[in-house]
């Protein structure tokens, strides 16, 4: 099984008023095996560190760093190397079912093009393949619904058809873009339970981009958080949720719905915590510490440089000068 190394990894989009880096010096090891949940704001740089990595950027965009898989490196290959790496070794879940799905084709000929360009099966073959995945990712009556274009296909079925097209190439590497957002508690159960079961079985290595914080505890190994396109810290999963050490992973888990805090509504006690202020615009991000603003242990020195991710402990990194556990 291959392990992946993201060092230094930076992405600069081309913007009307000039570059914006979005992604800064992402040092980052994926172990083969493992799930690996990737958490933060929006607009923290999360799905853009894999997009950057697998080539699925605008024109104009500069991937700089390093992204290696095993012996390959991703970063400054060809579009013809790596459209034989999408789909085979590094597949993708998007965020938006709707915009990765072709509104022309049928979903069958969608599923059963993956399992042709990447296994060679011919279309009668690849066809039961794409058939035998729409069921087992939970598409009621599938094989009616194969020859059924997207739009016909509710918000849900048509999340779940993407990570259908995305096992169909049986990767080494599942990156998973808020999996379940589109999902109702039901259907997000059975995909949850099915990544599991990719885990126990396959030895599928599994990056889980998400908001949902519940969702990272269930599935996680260990846990990165981003903050303004840096990773901030970097823990096991229990030992991330049980001792987060940056003061913006703090918040995070802070704002977090939990069954023994009050209710909503009791005498105000029971109002959901939050990060005040903003995530900072990309091109004009604070001097030292990008949190500092936001953070309430900052003071002088924060300011003056980021902080540089560095260990404490076995398996924990934090970018912080001053990480403590609450």
């Amino acid at each position: 099984m291959t392990s992946m190394v993201l060092d230094g990894l930076t992405v600069t989009l081309a913007t009307l008023s000039g570059p914006r880096t979005v992604v800064r010096q992402v040092g980052l090891t994926l172990q083969a095996g493992e799930t690996l949940g990737l958490v933060g704001e929006s607009g923290s740089g999360k799905s853009l560190l894999w997009l950057g990595v697998l080539g699925l950027v605008p024109p104009g965009t500069v991937v700089g760093g390093s992204a290696r898989l095993g012996d390959t490196e991703l970063v400054g290959a060809g579009e013809r190397r790596l459209a034989d790496i999408r789909g085979r070794r590094i597949a993708m879940v998007f965020q938006d079912p709707m915009t990765a799905l072709n509104p022309y084709l049928t979903i069958g000929r969608q599923l059963a093009e993956v399992v042709e360009r990447h296994h060679g099966a011919d279309r009668a073959a690849a066809r039961r393949a794409a058939l035998e995945m729409l069921d087992r990712v939970g598409i009621p009556d599938a094989a009616r619904r194969l020859d059924l274009h997207p739009h016909e296909f509710s918000g849900g079925m048509r999340q779940r058809a993407t990570i259908a097209m995305a096992l169909l190439g049986r990767p080494e590497i599942l990156v998973a873009d808020e999996p379940t957002t589109a999902l109702d508690v039901t259907v997000q159960a059975q995909i949850l339970d099915l990544f599991a079961e990719l885990k126990r079985e396959a030895r599928l290595t599994q990056v889980l981009i998400s908001h949902d914080l519940g969702v990272v505890a269930g599935l996680a190994d260990r846990v990165a958080v981003m903050y303004a396109g840096r990773i901030v810290e970097i823990a096991g999963v229990d030992d991330l949720f049980a001792r987060p050490l940056h003061p913006y992973s703090q918040g995070l888990l802070a704002a977090m719905p939990r069954v023994d805090r009050p209710g909503i509504g009791q005498d105000g006690a029971g109002l959901l915590a939050t990060i005040p202020g903003q995530p900072p615009d990309p091109a004009r991000l604070p001097p030292g510490c990008a949190f500092a603003p936001r953070c309430p242990l900052a003071d002088d020195g924060c300011t003056q440089a980021p902080p540089p991710l560095q260990g404490r402990g076995a398996g924990r990194q934090v970018a912080c000068y001053k990480a403590v556990a609450p």
